[in-house]
């Protein structure tokens, strides 16, 4: 009986250890390692507060240009982006509502402190990338790159809300609607995600192996798209109605956070597969 007992025990510590050996060398199992190798989720955590405080200014800014120039609301770029409905809209108007009219100066601080929190959160992108892919640092000199990345940011994002506004027909509606809207602002993104790689990079990884991982954040992304569509929307309103704008600022904060994790496990996921491809192990830069 003690016999059969320590026979099955050692037969499912077997079965267990060949499962364990099966998910080390499966693709999923292998990025888990090698996440958990270069400390990823740290990373991770670091670039989405960046892109927080980065965010916050930059919307800001946004509001009091638009406003000084009467140009619009920053609100309706955010409903577009985020496909907000009219009751969320009203909501979110609540954490811009101002009747300040800010003077040149304060206006070139702000854009001058949004430009300097986006630059900073380029450079840790940067160190992302050159992270996973394991490339060397690239020197200061390259802060150009940074500073196109962030010039290029707006006008992207200007793109991707515009061709998603076109997708929008009027002989479609609900899921259909979200469906093209979710799939042109994911191949807005695999664009960008692919040119943001190779630039900040500096070109020292080929474009057809940051192709993969830009695919991948595309997919993401477009998921993201069709999340935001069903959800950010009664979120808004709902954190309103509770906490008053602050709420409203923290559903804009945990939304900028799940799309830095998938930019960054987007940018893994890439790095991983070019790996198992070349049959090379990438180091982590010194």
């Amino acid at each position: 009986m003690t016999g059969s007992r320590t026979d099955r025990r050692a037969a499912l510590a077997a079965r267990v250890e060949v499962l364990a050996t099966r998910w080390e060398q499966s693709l999923p199992g292998h990025a888990w390692q090698r996440g958990q190798r270069l400390d990823v989720a740290t990373h991770t955590l670091a670039l989405a507060a960046q892109q927080v405080l980065c965010t916050a200014p930059l919307l800001v800014a946004m509001s009091a240009l638009l406003r000084r120039f009467h140009l619009g609301s920053v609100v309706v770029l955010l409903a577009n982006l985020l496909d907000l409905d009219a009751p969320s809209t009203a909501a979110l108007t609540s954490l811009f509502r101002t009747t300040f009219r800010p003077s040149l100066g304060v206006l070139v601080l702000g854009l001058a402190l949004s430009l300097a929190f986006a630059v900073s959160a380029a450079t840790t992108t940067q160190r992302m990338l050159e992270t996973v892919w394991g490339v060397p640092r690239a020197p200061w000199t390259s802060v150009w790159r940074q500073v196109v990345w962030v010039l290029a940011l707006t006008p992207a994002m200007a793109l991707a809300m515009y061709a998603a506004r076109l997708s929008r027909s009027p002989t479609t509606s609900g899921g259909m609607a979200i469906a093209l809207v979710a799939v042109t602002e994911g191949l807005c993104a695999v664009s960008f995600a692919w040119w943001t790689q190779r630039l900040l990079l500096g070109g020292r990884i080929a474009w057809r192996r940051l192709l993969p991982g830009s695919g991948l954040i595309g997919v993401g992304l477009g998921i993201a798209s069709v999340v935001s569509a069903l959800v950010v929307p009664d979120q808004i309103i709902d954190e309103v109605a509770d906490y008053g704008p602050v709420g409203a600022a923290f559903v804009l904060s945990v939304w900028v956070v799940a799309l830095t994790a998938i930019m960054v496990v987007g940018s893994l996921a890439g790095a991983v597969i070019d790996e198992r491809r070349r049959g090379v192990r990438l180091r982590a830069p010194r």
